[in-house]
């Protein structure tokens, strides 16, 4: 899972699409797994919300996250940490961060914007 910084708005209900991907950049075996997004407000505290990625294509290795806008609007217009992680029968239902950029790292940022103009 490697992305750019995500922007999500208020005032809306935003669609994250989550790409999963193994070492190779190949569609990674999804079956079984349980994926969770948090959003925190700095590296390594506590999740201020955490939702559950949908796998929309298993074949694919494509999920989604739906931020409702009820519980985007709690948040301030700023700049948050995300993460996501998940559970697999295959590693024994342990709970692991999956990698969000090249470097290895475990946390991606998120901008919260006020609206779709601002």
């Amino acid at each position: 899972m490697y992305t750019n910084p995500v922007v999500v708005y208020q005032g809306v209900d935003n669609l994250v699409t989550v790409l999963i991907r193994n070492s190779d950049q190949k569609p990674a075996n999804v079956d079984g797994m349980q994926l969770t997004l948090s959003i925190t407000g700095d590296p390594g505290n506590v999740a201020i919300q955490n939702y559950p990625v949908t796998i929309s294509n298993a074949t694919s290795s494509i999920g989604t996250v739906v931020l409702d806008q009820a519980n985007v609007a709690n948040l301030t217009q700023e700049w948050y940490y995300y993460t996501i992680s998940y559970t697999s029968p295959i590693y024994a239902n342990l709970t692991l961060p999956a990698f969000v950029d090249a470097n290895f790292g475990a946390a991606g940022k998120m901008q919260i914007r006020s609206n779709l103009y601002g």
